[in-house]
């Protein structure tokens, strides 16, 4: 194989994994975010980023 078969396989393989161990092990708490609506973004809306808030944040 070539160094880029070999970095696909083992990319996804990694990918697969995390997300095995995210899902089945770490098991992180998402009830709070099921109550999220868009609403809730559209009601307060967010001035505008200045410049510097563009380039470092």
């Amino acid at each position: 194989m070539t160094y880029l078969g070999v970095s696909l396989v083992l990319g996804m393989t990694l990918i697969i994994g995390l997300v095995f161990v995210l899902k089945y092990i770490y098991r992180p708490d998402v009830t709070l975010l099921k109550a999220v609506r868009t609403e809730m973004f559209e009601k307060e809306k967010l001035p505008p980023m200045n410049v510097k808030q563009k380039l470092f944040k």
